[in-house]
């Protein structure tokens, strides 16, 4: 350092009791100061304390909020869960009624058809009746030459009745089904 600023920092000599008071009032104001500067050191660590407890409360209520979003996002899972279950679950329903109506509409069409066939076999059955009518009076009214083989006669007319009665039985059986509703039901649902 310079010698100036040497003198400078050097005590000087106090002169009188005005030295004496600027000295003391000095003291007094580096302890104000000093004192002041402890509060002000206190209330800062109060302040940054509470800060520092307000970050750990809004910590507490973030890791809250988390846990709560977590739980609404399970929530949510489970909800998408469900559904699917309840899509798979109305899926299956649908096939079934799908497989219902076909079956209905094969019913249905079926009955149609068998009524449709019962008039036919009355109508058949009816003819045959007067096919079996004109044979037996052929043979009783007709006069036959006493050297005529009756037998010949019968057995034409016993073979004309026996075909009737074969294509009675034969139409009759096309209203037969030869598949259970059962196996129908899954046929309806193998294709759906």
């Amino acid at each position: 350092l310079s010698a100036a600023a040497a003198a400078e920092n050097q005590p000087r000599p106090e002169k009188g009791i005005m030295g004496a008071v600027a000295r003391n009032a000095v003291q007094v104001a580096q302890g104000m100061l000093t004192a002041f500067n402890t509060s002000m050191n206190k209330a800062w660590r109060q302040e940054d304390g509470l800060w520092f407890a307000h970050l750990a409360e809004c910590r507490a209520q973030d890791v809250e909020w988390m846990q709560w979003q977590r739980s609404v996002w399970a929530e949510e899972a489970e909800d998408r869960r469900r559904k699917l279950k309840w899509k798979e679950e109305d899926m299956v329903q649908r096939n079934l009624d799908n497989a219902r109506s076909l079956w209905l509409r094969f019913v249905e069409r079926n009955r149609r058809d068998v009524e449709e066939k019962s008039e036919q076999l009355k109508a058949v059955s009816s003819l045959a009746a007067i096919f079996a009518g004109f044979a037996v009076v052929t043979l009783t009214q007709f006069n036959l030459q006493q050297n005529f083989s009756m037998e010949g006669l019968m057995t034409i007319s016993m073979v004309m009745c026996t075909l009737i009665l074969g294509s009675i039985v034969k139409i009759g059986k096309t209203y037969v089904n030869e598949q259970s509703e059962e196996e129908f039901i899954f046929d309806c649902l193998a294709f759906c």
